[in-house]
């Protein structure tokens, strides 16, 4: 917006073409006003309002420091035209950071807390938008356990903005119910599916369920990325099986691929925005993610390292979900409520 009213004002002056000029910008819905220029002269010769019709932005233009001769040229048609379109452009602006700002406090609403919680475990999450349009709706995280498992999750709804957000919470919170009734990975795909086809959208999952009494975890993926394992010694992608997206699963069984988690394991699970590049190939990509992860690191700076890896494009949002065993934790032997 202060661009936008600089922009007016070095316009205003070339219409003017003498003297010097002003411009406001009025946000009466946020009460934030952005001004560019110079101080009002108390010979301002002439001021000129106007205010967009279907929003509650408006513009104002000042012209000063003009003698009589340069007053008698000054084109007031121009400026009135000019700051009618000035302030179209300026509601569109104030109106885009409104609908950005909702779709944005509604995609963190249907979120889990950043706070994740399981037994023995260390959890950290991180949810960051997309910065192009109103690139916020389909990625989503959780955690969820019982008195047998662990249960994790990522995913991602095809689509942005408010629709995509909102049937991101759909299959989020259909994936909690499920898991919190005993539901197997299998069946909850299968459901998950018949979901996104009966609304004609896709989605990937990436679903991770680790015993509590030990042993293997098991992976299943639907059309989604792998994670990656870390230990002490090295960083590798899992290798999965994987079937067709939800939505477009068209009766294929999800099969599990069973996983060792050293006593040392961190498991980081994320969603394509953390490492796609425009014309690089998605091999090269997790390649590179996996040079990019300090095995040493506490959690909270691995994260935040691979979010803030300053290659990577942020047109798309993220959600990263990543978990690393307490060796001091003591697992309760009651379990406290589902999730």
């Amino acid at each position: 917006m202060q661009r936008i009213a600089d922009s007016i004002a070095e316009g205003a002056a070339h219409i003017a073409g003498f003297g010097a000029a002003r411009a406001e910008i009025d946000d009466l819905a946020s009460q934030q006003t952005f001004s560019s220029g110079g101080p009002t002269e108390p010979d301002t010769i002439e001021r000129i309002d106007s205010a967009h019709p279907s929003s509650m932005t408006a513009v104002g233009i000042e012209i000063s420091g003009l003698d009589d001769d340069e007053a008698d040229f000054l084109d007031r048609t121009g400026l009135t035209t000019f700051a009618g379109r000035a302030a179209g452009v300026a509601a569109a602006v104030a109106e885009y950071g409104r609908q950005r700002d909702t779709a944005l406090r509604l995609q963190r609403t249907l979120l889990p807390r950043s706070d994740l919680e399981a037994p023995g475990w260390e959890i950290v999450s991180h949810y960051g938008p997309g910065t192009f349009g109103l690139d916020v709706g389909g990625d989503w995280y959780d955690t969820s356990f019982d008195d047998d498992r662990i249960v994790c999750s990522v995913g991602d709804v095809s689509g942005t903005g408010v629709e995509a957000a909102a049937f991101m919470g759909q299959l989020r919170s259909q994936t909690r119910i499920e898991i919190g009734r005993g539901a197997s990975i299998p069946a909850l795909f299968d459901l998950l599916d018949r979901l996104c086809e009966q609304d004609d959208r896709m989605a990937t999952m990436l679903v991770i369920e680790i015993p509590r009494a030990g042993g293997p975890a098991r992976v299943w993926s639907a059309g989604h990325l792998p994670p990656v394992v870390v230990t002490d010694r090295a960083s590798i992608v899992a290798p999965l099986a994987v079937v067709p997206p939800l939505g477009h699963g068209r009766g294929a069984r999800a099969a599990a691929t069973e996983l060792d988690l050293p006593p040392d394991a961190t498991v980081v699970m994320f969603t394509d925005g953390l490492v796609e590049r425009r014309g690089e190939e998605l091999t090269v990509s997790l390649d590179r993610l996996v040079e990019t992860i300090d095995t040493s690191a506490p959690l909270h700076e691995l994260v935040d390292r691979l979010v803030d890896e300053p290659d990577r494009a942020d047109a798309d949002d993220i959600a990263v979900l990543a978990l690393r065993r307490c060796t001091s934790s003591v697992d309760p032997t009651v379990s406290p409520p589902l999730g």
